[in-house]
Order: C-alpha cells, then structure tokens, then sequence
C-alpha cells in the first residue's frame, strides 16, 4: 500500500480511530445466529503525526448473514411443510418426463418408497390408455387455461386406480426447468357423487311408483305430483299443476293444515309427526287422508313435500275395533268370576272389575303383584298353580282347583283356569276364576268326575267320530277314535266287532228322557243339511249319568251326507251352571244375613240398595230409607265430615271413617264405615259397609288409660310415649315431648302433617316409605331420623312402636316412644373419625390391654413390623418385637403407674430387619381414671437416623471448614482495616498542610476540595474503625453474667442528652429490666440502637424514645421505638446489612456498620432482632437473648 503524506491538522475523531478499536459486546434480540458479525478487517498502513500508524476497515455484514439465515430458514420451513402435507407433492423434469422429488403422501398414496418412486417416469404412474388425456390436461395447467386438472387417474404400484384432482405449477430446481404437481385423492368423492346419482334416480323411481300420493308444493301451489295423486283426483298431471293444495282438503280442516306447515316451516313441529285430515274425493265423497309433510328446496325456493296416504278404511276399522274393545270390556265385566291375563314374567296386565271386587286389591296393587303372590308361599297350593302355569306354558291349557288369598286374609277356594296364548311374540295366559267356596261339599262328590275330566283335559278333548245318512234312511258309524276316561267305560270297541254296534251300545244308554229328543234332532240335521248340536246324559257302565254334547258339521259326498263330529263331557260346565245359579242365590241371600250394615247410593246420595240389617238396627222402614241420604243416618255434628267422605270417594275410589249412626228410636251407635266407588246401571255408586265398634270403643278407653300410665313410664325414662290414630292423622305426645324437641302439647297440636313438616328433608322420603311399610304390614317400627328442635337445629331421633289393626285388618293406631340419640350419634361419628384417622395414620398405632396382650394395630403397624394383631396376641409384643427386654418392662411399669413415655427404641422386625423407631406410649384411662391399657404410636426414623449422622458428621465437618475460614476473613479484615490507617493519615495530614500552609495561594474551589478530601478521609477512617469493632466483636470471647440493663440505657442516653442538651426528648426506659449476656456486647447494643433513635428523631420538634419488655410466644423481647423518621418495610430485609443505608448520608450520617454489628451481637447471644416502621411515623427495633 502506498504511504499517505503526514498531516499537521488531525482532529479528534482521527486520533480516536487511530487507537486500538475495542472489541464489540453487543447484545441482541435475535438468536445467537443472528448477532452482529464482522468481517475480517484489512489493515492499511498510514501515516499520522509523522508516525506509522495502521487503520483497520471493519464492515457489518449482519443483513448479510440474516438474509442468509432466513434463507435457511425458509428452506427448512418449506422441507418440513412439503414433508408434512396431507396432499401428495411431486416434481418432474420438463425435458425428459422424469420424477425429480416426492414428497411422503404422494409415496404412502402411491405404495412407493421415495427410491422407487423417484426412478420412474410420469407415464409410469398414470394408467396408459388416459395418458393422452393427462398430457393434454398438464399441458392446459402449464398454458393456465385451467387451475385445477379433475379426475386425473392415477396407477399406484399395485396396478389399481384411484381418482385425484391435480393442480400444477412450473419452476426451476437445480438449474432445470421442472412441473410442480400437488395430487388430492378424490375417489371418495367420486363414489359420492355417483352415489348421489342412484340416490337421485331412485328417488325419482320412487316418487312415480309410490303407491301413496306425494305432491310438491311452493307457498300451497302444488308445483309437482306423482302419479298416485294425480290417480287420487282422477286429473291429469297438467290440470293438477297449479292447483292449492288446500283445496285437497275439507274446509273445516284447511286452517289447521295450513298452520301446521307454518309450523313445521318455523320448526316447532317435527318433521316426521303425521296429521290426519279428511279430504275431499273426486266425485266429492269424504276420505281420511295421514299427511306428513317436510321443508325442502325446489329451483332455489322453500318448498314442502308432502306424502298422502288414505287411511279411511283404518279410521273405519279403528271404529269397529274400539266397539269391539268396549263389547269385550262389557263381557269381561259381566264374567260371574275373574277374569285375568298374565304376561310370560308372571305380571297381570289385564283383569276385569270383579277380580277386584271379590280379591279387595285395588287395579294398582293387581298391576304390581306376581302370580305366585296369589297364594302366599302356602302349600300345596303354590305346586299346584306353579305346576299348572308349566302345564299351560307346555301344553297350551290348564285347570287347576286352588285357594287365593284376598287383601284382608281370607283363603278363596276357586277354579282356575287357563290358556295360553301368543300376543306380540310372547306368551301370555287367559284364564277365568270362579269362587267355589259353597260348593265345596257338593264338588267332594263330584271328585271323581273332575279326576276324569282332567285325562280328558290332558289327552283328548273328546271321542271323534264319522257316519253318514244315505237317502233310504241307513245310518252307519264309519269312524271312532280311541275313547278315554268315562267314554272308555260306553264306546269300548273291545265289546263290538264292529264300530255301528259300538254306537248302538252307546244310544241304548242315553237317559230315557233324551233319547226320542237325540234322535229327533240327528233325523233334522240330515233332512235340512245343517249343523248337529245336541246336549244330552247319558249312563256310564258304573252307573254314573254325565252330560255330553255332540258336534258335529254335514259334508255331502256323493249321495251320502258326511258328519264328523266329535262328542264332549260337559258335565262340568252343566254343574257350574247350575253352581252358578246357586251362588246368585246364594249371595242375595248373604247381603241379608250378614250382620252389618251393607248399603249402596247413587251419584245424588239417594240409598238405592241395602240389607236387612240396615232396616233393623236403624228402625227405619225400606220405603222410608229410599227417600234418605247417609247424611241423615249420623249425627249432625258430624254431617260436614261424612260430606267431606262422600266427595272424597269419587276422586280416591275408597275412603273409610268412623261416625256414629242415628238410630229412628234416637239411640247413637258407633260404626266403621267404608265407601267403595263402582259403576252401577252407567252410574258412579257407592258400596260400603258398616261395622258396630261400640266394644271397640270401650277398649279404645281402656287402652287411653293404659297409654297414660304408660307414658308415665316411658316419660321417666327420658322418652316421649305417643299414640297415632292412622285414619285422622291425630297425633296424642306423652308430656316429655318439650324436653326433646322443645314444643310444648299445644305447639305440637298439628299431628301427623307436623311430625312430617318437622323431619329433615333429607331423611324424609325414606321415613315415610318405611312408615308406610310398617303400617301395611302392621309390622313393628324401629326407625332412626332427624327432626327439627324449637330452637331451629336438627336433633336425632329413635322412634319404636307398632300397629294395632281395625276389624278389616288395617292400620288403625300406632303405639310408640320416641328417644334423643343425638349424643349418641355424635359419640358414633366421633368414633368413626378416630377409626378412620388412626387407620389413615402414618404411624404405627397398637393397643394393648392392662395385662399387656395386644389386641388392635392400624395398617401401618402391620406395614411395619410385618406382624398380624393375632400374631402379636399371641406372643405378645414385648418378647417378639422390642430388641431390648429392659426398655420393653420399663415402657410397661411405666404406663401402668400412669405415666407415659417417649424415646427412641430398636425393634425387631417379622423378617428380622433391626429398625428404630421414636415411641410415644400413654396410657388409657376411663372416666374415673382407671387405667385400662395402654396407646403406643410407632414412627419410623430409621433412614432419618441414618440421615442425622451423616449431617451431623457433615456438620462437623463444615463448622471446623468454617471456623478456619472466618479465622482467616477476620485476620485479613483486621490486617487490611489496621494497615489502611498509615495511608489514610498520609492523605489528611499533607490536605491539612496544605490549607495551613497554602492558604493564601488556593483559590475557594480548591481549598473545598481539600476540605472534601479530609471529609473522606475521615469517614474512611471511620469505617475502618467499626470494622475493626466488627472483627473484634465475632472474635472475643463472651463473659455471660447478669446484666441489668435498665441502668445501663439510663447511662447511654444520659451520654446522648449531654451531647445535645438543646433538644427536648421524652425517655421511657422500665425498669428492673436484667438479662444474661456479655455486659460490653450488650452495651454496643444499646449504644448503636439508642445513637439511632436519637440520630433519626432529630428533626422532630419533641422527640420519644422508649426501652421496655414485652412477651411474645413465652419469649421476652425487649423493644426501642422511636417516633422519627421511620423507614419502608419493602426495605427491612436490608437493614440489617453491612454499608447498607436507607437515608442520605449528607442528611443522616453515619458508615451503615451499626445496626449489622447488632445483628451479630444478638445471633452471638442466640438471639433474634428485627424492625418494623413506617415512613414519617418512626421505629421499633426488637430483640431477644438466649432463646
């Protein structure tokens, strides 16, 4: 390089450049990467001053570098996007076909590995026939006459095809013109689109072959039909187009129509729900038509589709099916038995009217109970209807003779039949009950014959036979099954040779009285052709006369007339009618000699029907009690209620009550009366009965004299007795009532609403459903529950008693106590805690006995030391866990004595592992202080331990590391601190000669910076010195002795007040005030602690300093407070710090060592100090000696 001439002017900035430049530290935001480069300086050799001089070019290549960097990382973005695309991407080579780069879709899409795929060419990996058609597409993509190629096919490595959309783009890679081809698979949506198609097509299938009509329609014109309604309205296609579709229907319904589609437009109907409407034929007859109607677009407008179904002929047979429902339910009703319908689990789920009349179960209670609970577990009747059911279920019919057990106890004997029938895919049984009980005497002689009747039941329902008549009057016998049963004993072929002979033998037994009558009526079936149908008795070979019954129906054949027929014992049905006609009789005669009262009235209270007993005991007169009303048979205080009762019926269908019948004569004679609502001649009636309870009434005045004395009893002991009448809710409290819940009698008057108002409402429903039980049932009641006191809260409550029943066998009353167990419940929660925190306990928890068996040991316990509770009881815990026998006897005697114990013990593990354990025993005591055994809680602290020696022995260790060290800092703190003074004095002295000697030779500003550097030096020296007494402090030894330190404030603020005697201080210092401690520490204690008080008070026209004592956690503390300048106790944490100030020096001096050598006067005392203040309203330093 050439030399630059020297030159006499050079300015700074020259001189700057021509030094060393330093090196650049700069931070930056960006990455490490990014931070600001330099290149390579070139060094230029000049001259400056007329000396050699080089300058160095340094030029910032930092954009440089950070175009290069976001190039990298754009190229990385751009590998991690082309690897992570979720469509394929492909890059080939314009000049010669080939597959440059692949991305990995395009790899999984096509089954190739990325070395495969990128050694073939485009035509590899499109079928051969559609090449053209893809060259043809990409050549359109690269001209941008289209976006997006669709459909492209592509071959994968299998050899199938799959359908893409294919978008491309040219670009350059590695110097070479290359297509960009980004493949999206679309064969899903190819098969969409063609299964749209069929959809479409089907639809359209569909609407024309619909044999409902269906119309579409645009604000009710009808916009398109199908061929079904254009049949429907007998119109072309091109005369319906057009047409309102209201019109379609009857005028009364067409409002409603057009509602509902507004409707179903706005959303608040369902689509799918369909509406019935009659609509208007052709020829102008009315139809029942279901329209359902949903919202759909026609040409881009809101349109319904709606579907039109005629339904007239369902509407008619609905209509005839609803006669025919109500025809069966009047036949069902009309049934002289029960009638039931079980389903396959055993359930009712149909009965008529008398199955409840005669069981006394209402329909609800029918619903709910099981075939089975008919009969109550009572034998053999539960076999035989169990027995029966399979019999039904196997097959097909059944009857069975067994007694049912009504509501109110009685035992029904009954026949039973049943069928078996399929409703819906399951199977069901039909059967009819007939009450048999009067008959029972005259069935005993009929034993046999039912006997018979049962294999008939059970084999075949009959003899089959065949005959014919020709025109000459010949009748011949052609067939006869195999007869059974009393049949075997008439129709037995082994008599005859031949079946007319069997048939003879049979007509020659037939009763006297019915033969001419079974000839007449076979001779006019054969003469008119028509249906044989004969009843009649025939004799048995044992002298037992039956009834059967010959059926039979006419073929003609030729020139004979073929019957085949089959003829039935009917004896049974015979006898039943005849039973039946005796049990209508039988039960007039019943209502009459029952010995209560049995009435019925209609809908206006008129009595229109009752028994003998009614007239007699009231005296009044039939034609007299049809003019009457129940209210004019009681009493007329009692009128209201029994109106009540009467209204209350129609809606419950049963309602009882007592009242007091009014006889004509006067007299007054209680009863129980009932009300059972039934429908009579299409009207609601009542039927009910009345039962005399005049001796139950005398007892009911026994059993109050009895409750008294009683609740005098149960009141002694601290229990309230009570009597509940079940039928008026009235509730009788014993007197010891307000003692548990708090009400008096009067307060609690309310009865059994009260008593449920006042339950908590989260035991109620439960309370109510077991009470219910109970009073069912007439069981005894032992019930726990929460009731709220007078006083607001809620106590617990233990309710006994039991059920005494009426005449019908249903609750009447209820005889109990009530007790407070809110005690006990507490005492029961308490202990559930205890239970649950000492089995939750981490420590190993045992109990043993007085006598040192151990009987309890919670899980930790067990964890521990691996013995069961039965293990230990058995060899107890002293000899098989403690490693000491000594430590093991003194625990014991210890506890026993009653004391207890706490150390650290060594046991002895199930696997013989040695642990320690911290054992902490006391004693368990009872109320008296008896000492019942002994609590010994467990905790391992074997690793803690473990732990404790190695810290110990590390502790060791740093204390002597330490101790050496602070040896060291101190001795080189003391040195330093001494060997500074030498300097320091150097300094103040040569400035204090200087102002001595100079004087008149230094102008002001120099006579100030000499008086600033004697400042220096002399606060220098000042800190040297409190170091010094710093090092001093932490090395002295300490002479621990008494020290009052009352007298000793006395004497350091007497210093300060004699320093300043102009300032007018208030000093409270208390007295007899003495500590332990080291009198000279003590006193650098108070001195740098009362020096502040003093300092920081300064400006405070009258100042407050106080010294006292206060006790915080069992601690003294001894407190200075000030009310100066105060201080922010944001910053407390650094007062206490060497050279740390929270003021100006210049305006509170001092060096900032005073309150750390307090610090550590009082941590050399084994105390704590600390400082609370707020800005302006000044301080207290607090501290404490010897913790």
């Amino acid at each position: 390089m050439k030399n630059t001439p020297p030159s006499k002017s050079i300015n700074k900035k020259q001189v700057a450049a021509s030094k060393p430049l330093p090196r650049l530290k700069k931070k930056s935001s960006l990455s490490n990467k990014n931070k600001h480069e330099k290149e390579k300086p070139r060094l230029r050799n000049t001259v400056l001053s007329g000396k050699p001089t080089g300058i160095r070019v340094i030029r910032d290549s930092t954009e440089r570098k950070l175009r290069e960097d976001a190039l990298k990382e754009m190229e990385l973005k751009f590998k991690t996007i082309f690897d992570s695309a979720s469509d394929g991407i492909l890059i080939a080579r314009i000049s010669d076909k080939k597959l440059a780069t692949a991305n990995k879709k395009i790899c999984a899409m096509l089954g190739y590995t990325e070395e495969e795929l990128l050694r073939l060419g485009i035509g590899d990996i499109h079928p051969a026939e559609s090449m053209p058609n893809v060259e043809d597409q990409f050549e359109k993509l690269l001209r941008k006459e289209i976006s997006i190629a669709r459909d492209i096919p592509v071959m994968r490595k299998d050899k199938t095809v799959f359908f893409a959309d294919v978008s491309a783009s040219p670009i350059t890679l590695e110097g070479k013109k290359c297509l960009l081809g980004i493949f999206r698979d679309v064969t899903d949506r190819k098969r969409a689109e063609e299964a749209l198609l069929r959809s479409e097509e089907d639809y359209k299938s569909l609407f024309e072959q619909s044999v409902d009509g269906i119309i579409i329609t645009v604000q009710s014109r009808i916009v398109m039909a199908n061929h079904a309604f254009c049949a429907m309205r007998r119109l072309p296609l091109e005369k319906v187009i057009g047409t309102n579709a209201l019109d379609l229907l009857c005028p009364e319904d067409r409002k409603t129509a057009e509602q509902r589609w507004r409707k179903i437009k706005s959303g608040e109907q369902l689509l799918s729900e369909s509406n019935i409407y009659k609509a208007l034929r052709w020829d102008g007859s009315v139809a029942w038509v279901d329209l359902r109607s949903k919202v759909i677009e026609w040409e881009g407008k809101p349109a319904f589709q709606t579907i039109i179904r005629n339904i007239t002929d369902r509407i008619l047979a609905e209509g005839e099916l609803n006669k025919a429902i109500l025809f069966n339910k009047a036949i069902f009703d009309s049934i002289p038995g029960i009638l039931y319908l079980y389903d396959d689990t055993g359930h009712l789920v149909h009965w008529n009217k008398q199955n409840e009349d005669v069981t006394g179960y209402s329909g609800e209670e029918l619903r709910k109970m099981h075939v089975l609970d008919w009969f109550g577990g009572r034998e053999p009747d539960t076999s035989i209807v169990s027995n029966g059911i399979s019999e039904v279920m196997t097959k097909g019919q059944a009857v069975i003779e067994a007694s049912i057990i009504a509501k109110d106890g009685r035992l029904i004997p009954m026949i039973l039949t049943g069928v078996k029938l399929n409703l819906d895919g399951k199977s069901h049984l039909l059967g009819i009950g007939i009450d048999i009980t009067e008959r029972k005497k005259t069935e005993e002689s009929l034993r046999e014959n039912e006997e018979r009747l049962r294999g008939i039941t059970q084999n075949l329902p009959g003899v089959i036979y065949q005959f014919y008549a020709k025109g000459n009057g010949e009748y011949h016998v052609t067939y006869l099954s195999e007869p059974f049963n009393e049949f075997a004993e008439i129709l037995s072929k082994a008599e005859a040779e031949n079946v007319d002979a069997v048939f003879s033998d049979f007509f020659s037994r037939i009763h006297d009285e019915d033969k001419e009558r079974f000839l007449t009526s076979i001779k006019e079936s054969v003469e008119s052709s028509s249906r044989w149908n004969f009843e009649g008795r025939v004799l048995t070979k044992s002298g037992q006369l039956i009834w059967f019954q010959g059926l039979s129906v006419p073929t003609r054949v030729d020139d004979k007339l073929v019957f085949d027929g089959i003829i039935l014992n009917i004896t049974e049905r015979k006898l039943a009618e005849e039973g039946f006609l005796r049990e209508s009789n039988f039960s007039r005669a019943a209502f009459d000699s029952l010995n209560a009262l049995f009435y019925m009235y209609d809908d206006q209270g008129r009595f229109i029907r009752w028994n003998k007993y009614f007239t007699t005991i009231t005296g009044y007169s039939d034609e007299e009690l049809a003019r009457m009303t129940p209210l004019d048979v009681v009493l007329e205080n009692e009128r209201e209620f029994l109106q009540c009762a009467m209204e209350k019926v129609l809606t419950s269908k049963y309602v009882s009550a007592e009242l007091s019948i009014v006889c004509k004569d006067g007299t007054v004679i209680p009863h129980f009366l009932t009300g059972n609502l039934i429908e009579f001649d299409n009207k609601p009636c009542v039927i009910g009965m009345g039962l005399d309870i005049t001796e139950r009434k005398k007892a009911e005045e026994e059993l109050q004299s009895w409750m008294r004395r009683y609740e005098m009893v149960v009141a002694a002991s601290g229990q309230v007795a009570y009597e509940y009448i079940v039928p008026t809710g009235h509730i009788t409290w014993g007197s010891s009532i307000e003692k548990v819940l708090g009400y008096t009698i009067e307060e609690i008057s309310g009865g059994f609403i009260q008593w449920r108002t006042l339950l908590h409402p989260e035991d109620r429903e439960a309370t109510m459903a077991a009470l219910d039980a109970a009073e069912k049932s007439c069981a005894y009641w032992d019930a726990q529950y929460r009731m709220q006191h007078k006083r607001g809260d809620y106590v617990w409550i233990r309710d006994r008693g039991f059920f005494l029943p009426d005449a019908e066998g249903r609750a009447y009353c209820q005889l109990g106590m009530m007790e407070d167990i809110t005690e006990h419940k507490k005492i029961e929660e308490t202990l559930l805690f205890i239970k649950k925190a000492v089995e939750g306990s981490s420590d190993a928890i045992g109990m043993a006995d007085a006598q040192g068996n151990h009987f309890y040991q919670n899980k930790a316990f067990n964890d521990l030391l691996g013995y069961t509770a039965e293990e230990l009881g058995t060899s107890g815990v002293a000899s098989t866990v403690y490693a000491d026998q000594d430590v093991a006897r003194n625990v014991f005697e210890t506890i026993m004595n009653g004391g207890s114990w706490s150390g650290e013990v060594e046991d002895i593990t199930k696997d013989g592992r040695r642990i320690t354990v911290l054992l902490r025993a006391d004693a368990i005591k009872d109320e008296k202080g008896k000492i019942l055994g002994l609590l010994a809680l467990n905790t391992d602290i074997t690793e803690r331990k473990k732990a404790e020696e190695e810290i110990r022995r590390l502790n060791e260790s740093l204390e002597q590391r330490v101790r050496e060290r602070t040896t060291e800092l101190e001795a080189f703190s003391y040195s330093v601190s001494h060997d500074l003074r030498a300097p320091l004095r150097t300094i103040d002295g040569f400035s204090q000669a200087l102002l001595e000697d100079y004087e008149n030779m230094l102008d002001v500003q120099g006579k100030d910076y000499l008086k600033r550097i004697r400042a220096s030096t002399k606060l220098m020296a000042e800190l040297i010195e409190d170091l010094l007494k710093l090092s001093r402090i932490t090395r002295s030894e300490m002479d621990i002795v008494p020290v009052n330190l009352t007298r000793m404030a006395l004497s350091v603020m007497d210093k300060l007040q004699k320093s300043q005697p102009q300032r007018l201080v208030n000093i409270k210092i208390a007295d007899s005030l003495q500590d332990l401690g080291d009198p000279r520490l003590i006193r650098i204690v108070l001195e740098n602690l009362f020096g502040n008080a003093w300092k920081f008070t300064e400006k405070k026209k009258i100042a407050e300093i106080e010294f006292g004592l206060t006790i915080i956690d069992k601690k003294k503390v001894y407190f200075i407070r000030d009310n100066g300048a105060g201080f922010d106790m944001e910053y407390a944490d650094k007062l206490f710090a060497p050279f740390q100030r929270l003021h100006h020096v210049e305006e509170y001096p001092g060096t900032g060592i005073g309150l750390a050598t307090v610090k550590r006067i009082i941590h050399r005392h084994g105390g704590t100090v600390w400082a609370k203040g707020k800005p302006g309203q000044g301080a207290t330093f607090c501290f404490t000696l010897q913790e």
